[in-house]
């Protein structure tokens, strides 16, 4: 009683008006709201879905912790890391480790060392060597490597939602039939067009092509 810590064991569920947890082993502290978890968890709200199997819940600033196989669906998008800090607020996740963010409407997949994602702005920022992959029509994957990645998705001048992703140094990409690599590169979705700058090199069967900035569009071959 002194130090106002509850322990549950087996089932255990905490019901709030915006989301439920259920938990195999849970801690809860009457004082601090603080839900602590010892064993596999799931977090479902309306929106959003998310498991774990170690880690914490601030049930008053909604603010958690996850670790060990954590991973948050949140709409479309799908986050996991070895390490989650998430905001329910702003929908802000930071993963630490083996990150992975897959769209399932976009169908794209980024991959990295370390993540932010936001889900009111739709945008994600990831670096230690981050992968961008998105597949066309054909089943044929565009990846996209570099140092450090900016994906978010925007709006053009009539209101048509697009995803564009920036890639900074030393960045590599690479299809089924095209390879290239410059300093930094964009890619929008609304044209599907790869624009490359500092230093593009591109090849493309036995053809090397060079330039000060290559524009590469990449959809109707």
């Amino acid at each position: 009683s002194a130090t106002k810590m509850f322990y549950f064991k087996d089932r255990v569920r905490l019901t709030n008006p915006d989301y439920k947890i259920d938990s195999d082993t849970l801690n809860y502290s009457s004082d601090t709201r603080i839900a602590y978890f010892l064993g596999p968890t799931t977090i479902t709200s309306d929106s959003s879905f998310i498991y774990c199997e170690n880690g914490l819940y601030n049930t008053i600033k909604d603010v958690a912790q996850f670790e060990k196989n954590a991973l948050i669906f949140d709409g479309n998008k799908y986050l996991t890391g070895d390490s989650i800090y998430y905001e329910k607020a702003r929908e802000y996740g930071e993963a630490y480790g083996n990150v992975l963010i897959h769209d399932t409407v976009e169908n794209y997949t980024i991959t990295g060392g370390y993540g932010e994602y936001t889900g009111l702005t739709d945008s994600a920022f990831v670096t230690q060597e981050p992968l961008y992959s998105i597949s066309d029509d054909d089943n044929d994957t565009l990846h996209i490597h570099g140092d450090t990645l900016y994906s978010i998705k925007t709006t053009d001048t009539l209101n048509q939602s697009f995803r564009l992703v920036k890639v900074f140094y030393k960045v590599q990409f690479y299809k089924s039939n095209v390879q290239g690599k410059c300093d930094s590169l964009s890619y929008s979705s609304l044209d599907s067009t790869i624009r490359m700058y500092n230093n593009p090199v591109l090849w493309d069967d036995s053809t090397q092509i060079t330039g000060d900035t290559i524009f590469m569009l990449t959809k109707n071959n």
